[in-house]
């Protein structure tokens, strides 16, 4: 069994059905596929520290990504702030993904929205909108 908060955050908005009535199942780790559907999201881990030095418990501090895509001005907003809805202030969840050697179970202590930045791409009709939230998680 494995431990992966980016899969966690995953399962976490594929179980939000306001997420998935926008994006269906098209909601990948870190880069979006070859030919890529939009609406889309993708999920990325930033950044993590893990508390073992000062504090036994195992328990991590980490910063992930959540960009939401679409071809469409204002769409991409949109889908962000159902992110927000799914998982800002989310706290004592325990999450399951995967199967087989990629199962894990992550215990998620508290989610908080770390701040947002809209982007584009001037040369193809893509918008996007960058969200990150610091996760407080348990990672045994």
């Amino acid at each position: 069994m494995t431990t992966d908060i980016v899969y966690a955050i995953i399962a976490l908005l594929k179980s939000n059905t306001a997420v998935t009535g926008v994006t269906s199942t098209r909601i990948y780790r870190r880069k979006l596929p070859t030919n890529p559907t939009f609406p889309a999201i993708t999920v990325s881990k930033v950044d993590n520290i893990r508390d073992d030095i000062t504090n036994n418990n195992g328990y991590a501090h980490t910063r992930v990504q959540v960009t939401s895509w679409a071809s469409n001005a204002g769409q991409d907003e949109n889908l962000s702030e159902l992110v927000c809805d799914a998982l800002d202030r989310k706290q004592n969840s325990i999450r399951t993904y995967g199967s087989g050697v990629t199962a894990g179970t992550v215990y998620i202590v508290s989610i908080k929205d770390a701040g947002g930045i809209p982007d584009e791409n001037s040369e193809i009709p893509l918008y996007m909108m960058h969200q990150d939230f610091m996760i407080h998680y348990d990672y045994h």
